[in-house]
């Protein structure tokens, strides 16, 4: 049985000869009452604050849950997002490794290439100075022997005198001449 302050005003005591004096009890009812009034305002008050305070405790924990959960995705996708990017780095490397490999092995052929044609050049160009050479030597062998020809003094032709008996005169005189000439 709870005791309200209306039931500590209203409570009638008997009086008996010799009791207490009926003013101081009836002051210290009063008294009583006010201060169970009092407490009971203030318990009521601390009530519905706990209540607030449970709210806002049950409110944080939930805020608090949420951030952790927050935290650990953040986390997770942190995680995920390091990891794809260290994936993708690794086939952004291998692929530059494989370009950088074609662009060599294009390289190696094209300068494989060059290094045959220039070869290839290289014969053609020995085979036509050797036959150049031949040719100017040929030519040369002409023209030291025109030289040659060139300084030799040039002699009429011996011809023998043939006896007159056998020739008639006319055709001596040709001979003649053309021997000169």
């Amino acid at each position: 049985m709870e005791t309200t302050p209306n039931d500590l005003r209203q409570q009638q005591f008997e009086i008996k000869f010799r009791g207490y004096n009926p003013d101081d009890v009836e002051v210290f009812r009063d008294l009583a009452a006010a201060a169970l009034e009092e407490s009971r305002a203030e318990v009521l008050k601390m009530t519905e604050e706990n209540k607030h305070l449970k709210e806002r405790l049950s409110h944080l924990l939930a805020l608090e849950d949420t951030l952790k959960t927050a935290i650990i995705e953040a986390q997770k996708n942190a995680e995920v997002t390091v990891a794809n990017a260290k994936r993708e780095a690794q086939v952004i490397v291998q692929e530059a490794q494989l370009k950088r490999d074609e662009v060599i092995a294009d390289l190696h052929a094209q300068m494989n290439r060059l290094v045959a044609d220039i070869n290839k050049i290289r014969f053609i160009r020995t085979n036509y100075l050797t036959k150049l050479k031949a040719l100017i030597g040929a030519q040369m062998e002409t023209v030291v022997q025109a030289m040659a020809e060139d300084t030799e003094e040039v002699r009429p032709p011996r011809q023998e005198r043939p006896v007159e008996r056998d020739m008639p005169a006319p055709e001596m005189e040709q001979q003649l001449h053309e021997g000169q000439s």
